[in-house]
């Protein structure tokens, strides 16, 4: 212990009183200026929220104001009528009440506004493009994530990251200008197989083939016993024997269900631009988002999951559709509905591939016409506050909820398969 000149005595390593008073102030502003940005941080995050809510609720209020009118004076828009669009009506001409969507009235005549027939040629759109990219992208992500290789895995998802970027207006214009004239020649040439019904038969071979081929191949592939070498030839030999498998599958449908099939499946009428089309290169449009977020959702699957399953013995194959699977099931199922929806607003390509004719027919070789397709071909020629001009607001609004309805059931979905499955 120390005396200071005044007498009084100081310890050794403790500060005089005040000495660390500056510090402090230093602190306490470092904290505040922290603080400050903080409260900034969340107040833009928070006002970017907001800004998005309040764009969704404009778009609502702005689609609901514009249909009103339908509703609130029908003497004015008799034509556009609730009744009058959403049920079946007896025109002039028609034997008996249907659906017709003809918004260029003839002499004398009046506008026909059979919404139905747009939300059916929705329907039937998103569903062929639903049932052409769903199992691709699935069983790609599947691979992807438990199969592959690193770098394999760079390429496939960077290829498939490429598709994303290609315009919808060029996958339009690739199937109008090549896939249309190709589909058309083989129809034509093949036309006694459409009319039996049989087409659907080929369905079931391409079917037959792929599960048959993807099973025997995965069983290879994933085999520990087996060297490059033998692999690659059993591999042949699987798609030989998927092949063979088939071919028996078709062979026995003409021969033995021709009669069954002619009825429910026999194609009477065949237009070049039809669902099929349209449906295929819609599929390609829509695999990246299901292949991305299935993709994801597998490799989030904690690694003690795998680690179990390969531990009590199962193999590699079994551990991915017996454990894997199941826990991705959320998901998964949040990926096929992302894909619905990103089908049933597509324009582009339904508006250059399906022939844009209002039709009810659940024949994939017709054509059909969506709602974004009729808002996108008559938005232009509609005169501002006419019936065609608000009906198509109520088409726009009737998407836009099909839509939200959509996402809130997914959300809901998800939340009872993440209690079953106990994940998330």
């Amino acid at each position: 212990m120390s005396q200071t000149r005044n007498g009084t005595a100081e310890t050794p390593g403790i500060a005089a009183p005040g000495a660390g008073a500056p510090r402090i102030e230093k602190l306490a502003a470092m904290l505040k200026r922290a603080n400050t940005a903080d409260k900034f941080g969340r107040w833009v995050i928070t006002a970017a929220a907001t800004l998005v809510l309040l764009g969704v609720a404009m778009i609502l209020i702005f689609l609901t104001m514009e249909s009103l009118p339908l509703i609130l004076e029908p003497e004015k828009h008799h034509g556009g009528t609730l009744n009058k669009m959403l049920l079946p009506q007896k025109y002039e001409g028609y034997r008996e009440p249907q659906y017709v969507w003809q918004t260029e009235a003839s002499e004398g005549g009046e506008e026909k506004f059979g919404v139905p027939l747009l939300l059916w040629g929705t329907l039937k759109g998103a569903l062929w493009a639903m049932i052409f990219s769903a199992p691709l992208a699935i069983l790609t992500a599947l691979f992807v994530a438990e199969f592959s290789s690193p770098n394999s895995r760079t390429i496939i998802k960077s290829s498939i990251e490429l598709l994303a970027g290609v315009p919808t207006v060029v996958i339009g214009f690739i199937a109008f200008v090549t896939l249309s004239p190709v589909l058309n020649h083989y129809v034509v040439t093949h036309a006694a197989y459409f009319s039996n019904g049989l087409w659907i038969g080929f369905l079931l071979q391409i079917l037959v083939f792929a599960l048959v081929a993807a099973a025997l191949c995965a069983r290879i592939l994933t085999s520990r016993k087996m060297s490059k070498a033998s692999k690659i030839a059993f591999m042949a030999g699987a798609l030989g024997v998927s092949f063979i498998a088939a071919f028996l599958v078709g062979r026995g449908l003409e021969y033995a269900a021709a009669p069954v099939l002619r009825p429910l499946f026999g194609v009477t009428k065949y237009t070049q631009l039809n669902a099929v089309l349209a449906g295929f290169c819609l599929g390609f449009a829509i695999i990246p988002i299901i292949f991305s977020v299935a993709e994801d959702a597998m490799r989030a699957v904690p690694n003690s999951f795998r680690e179990a399953s390969l531990a009590l013995g199962a193999s590699p194959w079994e551990t991915a559709m017996r454990v894997i699977l199941p826990a991705a099931v959320p998901g998964i199922y949040a990926a096929l509905m992302l894909g619905l929806a990103r089908a049933v607003g597509e324009t582009m390509i339904i508006l250059m591939a399906s022939g844009n004719t209002p039709i009810f027919d659940a024949s994939p070789f017709t054509g059909m016409r969506t709602m974004s397709a009729a808002i996108a071909i008559e938005a232009s020629e509609k005169a501002r506050f006419s019936t065609g001009y608000h009906v198509l607001f109520f088409v726009g609004a009737l998407l836009f909820l099909i839509t939200l309805v959509l996402n809130a059931a997914t959300a809901q979905v998800i939340y009872r398969l993440k209690k079953r499955y106990h994940v998330g």
